[in-house]
């Protein structure tokens, strides 16, 4: 498994920083947390202040979709990655539910402690913030994408329901007793 600097160096968070500022997020803003088999992480709606670094395991992301459906996987977080890092940022309530898919230990970073640490290593900020800034880029290129993907499923469909849609029109047209779909 190895030290907890080593499973931080496998994140891409930390791309970059050297081992003594590894050591100093630890010793500073992060606490290792213990999650069991199905645990919930964190739930949707709830306040956000830390960035969870998974150095290994999964954490499956849920949404609530209301109705029948209590809720829906959107994701799986793979490890080594973060999530929670957008209410984290900028303290909003959480958009999801996380639950860890395995037994697994997450490296917890509270915000106001890693502000604290960036202001007095800036640095150790501006190194922090870019690999953030690249993650997120990452996952709304990887968000858009799926979005692209599902609207042109959509088109698809609308464009193989017109033809039909025009021939019951014609139908009816000709005098057959077919119910019109406008």
């Amino acid at each position: 498994m190895g030290s907890p600097i080593q499973l931080l160096q496998r994140i891409n968070l930390f791309n970059g920083l050297t081992n003594s500022e590894l050591k100093l997020i630890l010793e500073h803003c992060t606490s290792a947390r213990r999650f069991a088999a199905e645990q919930i992480i964190f739930r949707e709606g709830a306040p956000g202040n830390e960035l969870y670094c998974l150095p290994e395991g999964q954490v499956r992301v849920e949404l609530d979709v209301g109705g029948r459906v209590a809720a829906r996987t959107v994701t799986i977080v793979s490890g080594p990655d973060v999530f929670g890092e957008v209410a984290f940022l900028d303290g909003s309530p959480r958009s999801a539910t996380t639950i860890a898919q395995q037994g697994l230990t997450l490296y917890v970073i509270e915000r106001e402690g890693m502000v604290a640490l960036m202001n007095e290593i800036p640095s150790l900020g501006y190194g922090i913030m870019g690999n953030l800034a690249r993650i997120l880029a990452g996952k709304v290129r990887r968000g858009n994408q799926l979005l692209i993907d599902e609207l042109r499923k959509l088109h698809d469909i609308q464009a193989s329901a017109i033809p039909l849609a025009a021939r019951k029109y014609s139908d009816v047209f000709h005098g057959y007793t077919t119910q019109v779909w406008v």
